[in-house]
This record gives C-alpha cells, structure tokens and sequence, in this order.
C-alpha cells in the first residue's frame, strides 16, 4: 500500500466512526448504562448497578435491580442504618454491602449474627442462605474491637472454588455487629458430593498430564460453572525445561471426580509465567519433582555468614552429631514432639535436579561457608519476625515450617520461588539476564519477604492470579516486601529488589532505570493511574502453542504497578505529615497494619481495586486510626482514579453475549448461534474448559460433556471439539464420535468451521468433517507444521511455519496458494478469497488478482471474512506506557476492508485489545477485553461499506 493510499484509508476510518458508533449500538439489546439504583431516602443512593452484569443480562437487569433495591430497602429499615451495596459482575447478587450496622438481638454472639443476617437477607441480597455457608477462625484486629470471619460457600462440605464472603464485625460487651459483607458465592448450585473417580486415580490422570509430581493434599471441590461441577483438586509439581530456560512450575490441576477428564489447569502460584505443566510447546521437558519431610533434634547455636548483597549476616542454626544444621527452634511456633514449626534452611544442589528440599545445610563450626545458604536462613527468621509482630503465626497463620531451599535447578533458573503446595522457598543459582551476571541469586531480603507474603497471600484472600485481582495479588507482595525490605536495611527505599540490581546497567528484564536513579525490580511510586491499566487479550490456545507471549497472564504483574502506586503514595504522605524516615513514622505502620488485616480478612479470591479501597477505608475508619489516614487514603485512591466512575472508557459497541471473570475465549458464529469456550471461574492459564453456546439474546449452555476444549467449530449443525486427549465431532443429535488423538500440531492449527464442515490438522495430515461426521484427509505438504485453518464451501486453506499458503478441496490434492513473508498467524476465507496474517503484522489478501497487502500493523489475534469484508486486529498504537513499561503489547481495534469500495475502516475504535474476530454473513463476534478481562460481544455488520 502506498502512503497516499495509507493516508487514504486512514481518512475513510475517520469518517467512519459516527456510523459505526451507531451501526452497532443499535444492536444492543435496550437497556439504561448501569449508575447508582435510588434508596429510601430523597436523592440518597444505596445500590450501584453493576454495568458488566446489566449489559450481558439485558432481560434480567431491571428486575434483578429492583429486587435487590427492595431487599436493600427492607435492611435499611430494620436496621435503621445507612447500608450501601455494590452489585456483583458475575452473579448479579451483591458483592459489596457496608454502612450499616446489623445483630439480631443484643448480646448475640458472632455465629448468631451470621445465621440470623443469612436466615432474614442472605436470599435475597447474595443468592444463599446461611445453610451454604462454612465460617472460619475469627480474625481480630489487636487493640481494636474489629474482628473478620471467613464464610466459604460449601455444599454438603466441599468448598465451592472461589465462592467466598468475607464478614467484618464489631464486639463489644453487648455483643457482636455485623459491619460489611464482601466477595462472591454463587447461587443454585446443585451437585451431588459423592466421586464416582477416586483420588488416587485423578492423582494419575495429573501425573500424566502434567508430567510432574503430585504435591500436598489432594482434596474434592466445586467448580461453579451452571449447576455446578464436582473436582478432585490436585497440585502438580516439576521443572520446566526449555529453549528460553527453566523454571520451577506448579499447577493445579481439576479433574472432573465424575469423568476422570481435565476441566482445567489453573497457576497454582504467584508466577503463573513459570506454570508450563499442561500442553507444554514443543522442546519443554518436565522433570517431576520430589518432596520429603524434614525432623531432627538439638541445642541452638548462633551462626554467622556473608552475603554480597548485605555483608555479615547472624542466624539461629541447631547443633548435631555433625556439625551445626541450618533449622531454627527459637521461634514461638516450634513443636518439638513433631519437628515442625521452624524455620529451615536446605542446599537442593546435590540432591538431584528434581528433589526437595534437599540435603540440610550443615557447617563444620559456627562459620557458614555457602553465602546463599546463610541469606535464605537470616532472611527467613526476619520475614517470620514481622509478621509474628502483627499477629501471625508463620506465613500460613497456623505454624507452620518456613523452609528454604538454595541452589535449586539448572544454570539457567533465574527466580525465588514460593510454593504453598510444597510450604517452601526455592532460589536458583546466581545466574546471567541479558546478557549481564545478576548479583545473586535472587538473595534480596525485599523478594524473600515478596515471595513469603504470597504464602500469606495464598492462605488468607488467595486472590485469583488474573485481573484485577491478580494484579492485587502481585502488589501486596511488593508493598509488603518492600516494607520488610527497608525494615531489615533501615532504608526508606521507594524501590523494590533494588539490591539484586547493583550495578546493572543498562536495564534488562530484572532490573529497570527508576527516576531517583536507582535500579530495581519494580519502582512503587510510578505514577501511574487506574487511566493506565492494561486492558489486555488473553492469547487462545493455539496462539500460545505457536510461540505467541502469553501477555503476562493478561497483565497481572504489569498492572499491578496501579495499586502499587496508590498505597505506596499513600504511605509517602503519611510519612511526609509524621516528618520522621519512613521507618520511624507512627502513620506508616498504621498503615502497613491496615494493609496486612485487609489483606489477610478483609478480601476473598475474586476481590477487585473498588472491594480493596472499600475495605481499606473501612478497617481505617473502625480501627480507630488517626484521621489523618483516611483523609489520605481517600483522597489518594481518588487521584488515582480508583474510584467508580472514575474512568470513561468511551464508546463500548456491541452486545455483550458473555461476562464471568473466569475470561472467555475462542468465539465463533453461525447464524444467530454463538459460541465460545468457558475456562472455568478462576482464569485458567492454559486455555481449556467448556464449550459454552447461546443463541443471540438467549441463555447460554454447555455443549455436549466436553469440560478440557482448546478450540472448536461448527460443522454444519454438528461441532467439532478439541479435547485435552481427542478431536470429538457431536451431531446434532447430540451424539459423539473421537475422530482422533489431539497433538501439540491439533492445538497449534486450531480448527476451521463452516456449513460444509470443519477441518483440523495433525502433524501428518490436514483432515475435513462433513455434517454427517465423514472425514478425509490429505498429507500436510512436507511435513511444514499447520499454524492456522479456515474452511469455506467445501474448501481448506491452511497456512504453516513457513509462510506457505495452501488450499485443499477434500478429493484432490492441495496446491500452494502463495507465501508470506513469515509463519501464518491466522487465515480466512469466502468465495474463493483468502486473507492470511503472519508474525511479520502483515494481512495479506488472496484473490483473482493476485496478492494485496491490507495491512502491515495486524496483531496476530485471528482474521475473519464474509462475501462483503474482511476483518483483522490492527496495531494502532501503543498501550499505556506507565504500565507496560516499553513493551510490545500494541492497543488493538478491529479494522474492516471492503471488497466493493476498497476502502479499510477502523470497525471499532474501543480501548484495550479486541481480537479473534469470526464472522456468520452480517452475524460479527469478537473477544474483548475492555472492561479487563476477556469477553464475548457480538453485533451486527452495516452493509455496504
């Protein structure tokens, strides 16, 4: 394309947008933008509709908001206090109510105030009675008369996955009070406890699918998906090892205790980037690791030591027969009748690649020789320290062993580690980034107390590693950490892991430029605001297989730098009205307690920005904290948009056809029929879950048994699934046939669908479907993997690693069709038109003619095409750059070329990624990922463009 024909086709998407804007809100079913619903007072407001839930249920809405608003108003009287609600995304219950003051009678203790609130209004405001629910260990806030419970959603004694309130009370000599109540349960779950699959069955279903180890318990739980689905919930365990390196990986694994099947694979820890353990890319080698318990006896003994990063260190160690061992009995929650309850310190170099924790780290005297070995064990006691001066018992709160592993792993494993499967840390070796020897092995006191605070993290809110939530979850860790960090150095540093970045320069993936001209990890007080949150697309399956970057999980540790700049500018101000360093001031470590008790009983697994800034207030304002803090708090949350409303994300088009936070992903259409894949309530990070269908305006429901799909098409009436183990063909009927084994080359080609039939690959053959489920099949031209399908009028054009474009009419033989100039990201096709995107960001159009560039910014999230258009994902810019800190990860809308005109429009100009668009004639579906999580919308095409 030329550059005047490139200024040409700009102008046109600039003309464009107003009928565009209109064109598609058209298609929305009629329904008012969500705001606060009235309460009983004049101009007062005690509900605020949820805008994600109103949009995707459009018949619902209005009806569900009055009878929220009704039972609002019943509380309200009853209890004559000002009580105020937020509505939840995903149930359309409540996930948010506070304000009020709520007890049954005086005198009543804290389990009679649940039952009576759940008996009277639990119905009604959060979809279930207190019978559903589970109450945990009552949490106090020390000095204060603030207290929490946890209430899990359980049925016949299995947890609910992710179903959670967290209740906060005040107790005083007249009993309990019932302050708020946060987080998500979900109603008319109806699923039978009993496992006809055994534990140690599932154990072996994880086993080989992962090629790892099963650590900790395996236990049953629910998957809330529908009626709800009944899981053996299992950890594994093992070293990834590839060409960009290795890593210790975990992941939990749900296995249907009805089928034996996966139902799909979720991070098990705060780095998600590490879980390689289901579908690893060609050229990943799992080793599974193995774990064994540790006990001994004996008189403590001080031991000392050096560290580059800290010079002298001093430990505790424990005297034996052979010199003194690195275990630690003088903390409070050792047990000697058990062992347990210490802290431990191992050298996992000599104990084989894949056992831990390893051989214990002896010293012939007092003098510890491995410099790792003494940092791990010095650094542990401190991180145990702080929070036994908060009130916390270890890091899971009940005692537990603090151990640490040193020396883990290949050259090539650069991390600190903690696993809540296995209760331990892991550091690597002191290793090479770019290039440029690190200074040690992730030995900074800031990532040990990081890595520790997941383990907190992990047995208190267990905030879902995606999202919002998954931002939250990375951020707590650095804030915390950076606290213990400055605390053990006596800095007041702004940043954190500074000290594994000593003279690192230039910067590397580790380690960045900071404006006060340090170097670290992550730099807290960045700047940036809720304005600048990523709102990024997580890649399909196939996408990852063929190498495409998982986009961090869609962007926990890059957004996490959002809440880390609102509590770190908070604490600042704090420290700046106390005029103390930042260690000394008396509002700081107020702060720092408010954090960790809103951290550890304020949150539940799927808490967002607006439940945290809602708690943090709260446990502010009850605690009895100076005002100081909560004018500050306040008015730093609101600086930094974390406030409803507080961003416009502009025009929104389309119908939102499905809204959980689990992120759909891989919509196709045809007709008026829509479908895409469910990965289950937690955001799976290896894309597998249930084929989900709805008719446009409908209900929407599983498609046949399939809960382990990575892709699908339709094929006539029938559809084609692809399973974790086979490529299943369901009739219309409802009937199913395995047509064949799923590979790495199935997952890595995805699938092609149409009125004809559908069409998949393996790695020797390319195979099409018809409606009846006949399948044929031509061999893949030598040998070159498939990297991309689509499928019109009887037809096949797929593309493969080399750029090779090739066409396929089942009976003949495939003819090369053209190239590109790098691997094939995405093909479609109609009337014998083809339009091919490859990692070079070109889209490529194949006609009568010959070959057309179109574009040369398409983002490789898939490429669609009717008789009239094409339709791609176009670069258009960069993301913010206060989060993404320079990374490659373009905004992307989708661009629409017409056949008639030749005219390219920007189809929707919306914020964040839209991508894998599919087209039914007029019929257009999309994912998107504007309001921060992945969805499904559709709308309807304007004709003649």
């Amino acid at each position: 394309m030329s550059t005047t024909e490139r200024g040409s086709h700009r102008r046109a998407s600039r003309l464009l947008l107003p009928v565009a804007l209109v064109v598609l809100a058209t298609t929305m079913s009629a329904c008012d933008e969500p705001a606060a619903v009235g309460g009983d007072d004049a101009g007062a407001s005690s509900l605020t509709a949820s805008e994600t839930w109103t949009r995707g249920n459009p018949d619902d809405a209005q009806g569900r908001l009055a009878d929220l608003q009704s039972a609002m108003d019943e509380l309200r009287g009853e209890t004559g206090s000002g009580w105020t609600a937020r509505q939840d995304d995903v149930t359309g219950y409540l996930t948010d109510l506070s304000g009020g003051r709520y007890a049954p009678q005086d005198g009543a203790d804290l389990p009679e105030v649940v039952t009576g609130f759940f008996g009277s209004h639990g119905q009604q405001l959060f979809g279930i009675g207190s019978a559903e629910l589970t109450l945990g260990e009552e949490e106090t806030l020390p000095g204060t008369d603030l207290s929490s419970v946890r209430a899990q959603q359980a049925i016949d004694g299995v947890d609910v996955l992710d179903a959670q309130l967290v209740l906060s009370f005040t107790t005083d000599t007249t009993g309990s009070r019932l302050n708020a109540v946060r987080g998500r349960v979900f109603p008319d779950l109806s699923v039978t406890t009993e496992p006809r699959v055994s534990k140690a069955r599932a154990e072996r279903v994880v086993r080989r699918q992962s090629g790892g180890s099963v650590a900790g318990t395996t236990t049953l739980a629910i998957v809330p998906d529908a009626g709800g689905t009944l899981v053996w919930k299992a950890t594994a365990l093992g070293i990834a090892s590839g060409p960009e390196g290795s890593g210790l990986a975990d992941a939990i694994y749900l296995i249907d205790a009805t089928t034996g099947s996966v139902v799909s694979v979720l991070p098990a820890s705060g780095h998600a980037e590490l879980a390689r353990l289901a579908g690893a890319p060609a050229g990943m080698r799992i080793t599974p690791v193995r774990t064994a318990p540790t006990n001994a006896e004996g008189d403590a003994v001080e031991v000392h030591g050096t560290n580059p990063l800290t010079g002298p260190l001093t430990a505790v160690g424990r005297q034996t027969p052979n010199g003194v061992e690195l275990v630690d009995t003088t903390v409070p929650t050792y047990d000697p009748t058990t062992g347990e309850g210490g802290i431990e310190t191992f050298d996992a170099s000599g104990a084989g690649e894949g056992d831990l924790p390893g051989q214990p780290v002896i010293a012939d005297g007092t003098q510890v020789a491995d410099e790792d070995a003494i940092a791990a064990h010095a650094y542990a006691r401190f991180v145990y320290d702080f929070y036994a001066g908060l009130g916390r018992r270890s890091w899971d709160g009940a005692g537990a062993t603090l151990r640490s592993s040193v020396n883990f792993g290949p050259p090539d494993f650069c991390n600190a580690f903690f696993s809540s499967a296995i209760a331990q840390m892991t550091y690597g070796n002191t290793c090479t980034v770019d290039g440029q020897p690190q200074a040690a092995a992730g030995f900074s006191i800031d990532t040990a107390g990081h890595e520790i605070t997941h383990g907190v993290i992990d047995s208190t809110a267990n905030l879902i590693y995606s999202g919002e939530s998954g931002a939250m979850n990375e951020s707590f860790a650095d804030y915390l950490g950076n606290v213990i960090g400055n605390r053990y150095t006596g800095d007041d540093s702004d940043a954190y892991s500074e000290h594994r970045c000593v003279g690192i320069t230039p910067e590397t993936r580790t380690c960045h430029q900071n404006p006060d001209g340090s170097v670290s990890a992550r730099f807290l007080p960045n700047g940036a605001t809720y304005a600048d949150y990523l709102r990024l697309l997580q890649p399909d399956y196939a996408s990852y297989i063929n190498g495409l970057d998982p986009q961090d999980n869609a962007g926990v540790h890059l957004n996490s730098a959002i809440w880390n700049n609102a509590l770190w500018s908070i604490r600042k101000r704090l420290v700046l009205i106390d005029g103390v360093p930042g260690n000394e001031s008396e509002l700081a470590t107020a702060f720092d307690r408010i954090i960790y008790y809103t951290l550890t009983t304020q949150l539940s697994p799927t808490s967002g920005f607006l439940d945290a800034r809602s708690a943090i207030e709260q446990v502010t304002r009850d605690s009895g904290a100076d005002p100081e803090v909560l004018r500050v708090v306040r008015e730093v949350f609101d600086l930094n948009l974390l406030c409803e409303g507080c961003v416009d994300l502009g025009p929104v088009l389309g119908q939102r056809v499905a809204t959980t936070s689990s992120g759909e992903f891989s919509p196709i259409v045809s007709g008026d029929r829509i479908a895409w894949i469910e990965p289950g309530q937690a955001e799976a990070f290896f894309l597998v879950g249930t084929p989900m269908a709805a008719d446009v305006g409908g209900e929407a429901a599983p498609l046949g048994t399939a809960a382990d799909a990575s892709d699908m098409a339709f094929a006539g009436d029938g559809m084609l699934v692809v399973n974790e183990r086979t490529v299943t063909f369901y009739a219309a009927d409802g009937t199913s046939t395995d047509l064949a084994e799923t590979t790495d080359a199935t997952r890595g080609a995805g699938t092609a669908g149409s009125p004809l039939g559908a069409a998949w690959a393996t790695d020797a053959e390319v195979v099409f479907v018809d409606p009846t489920g006949t399948a044929v099949s031509t061999p893949v031209p030598g040998g070159v993997p498939v990297t991309a399908l689509a499928t019109d009028a009887g037809q096949v054009v797929f593309g493969n690693f080399d750029g090779e474009v090739w066409t396929w009419t089942p009976g003949s033989e495939a003819t090369l069709l053209g190239t590109v100039d790098a691997q094939v990201t995405a093909v479609a096709t109609n009337g014998g038109r083809v339009l091919v995107t490859d990692n070079s960001y070109a889209a490529t159009l194949f006609d009568g003619s010959g070959a057309t560039q179109l574009s040369a910014n398409a983002a490789p999230f898939g490429a669609a095409m009717n008789d009239g258009y094409a339709i791609w994902p176009e670069a258009v810019g960069p993301l913010p750059d206060k989060v993404a800190e320079g990374s490659s990860w373009p905004d992307t809308d989708l661009y629409l070329y017409s056949f008639e005109t030749g005219t390219t429009y920007n189809l929707l100009e919306e914020t964040g990624q839209q991508g894998y668009p599919a087209l039914s004639e007029g019929r257009l579906v999309w994912q998107d990922a504007v309001y921060g999580s992945n969805d499904i919308f559709t709308a309807t095409l304007p004709s003649g463009l």
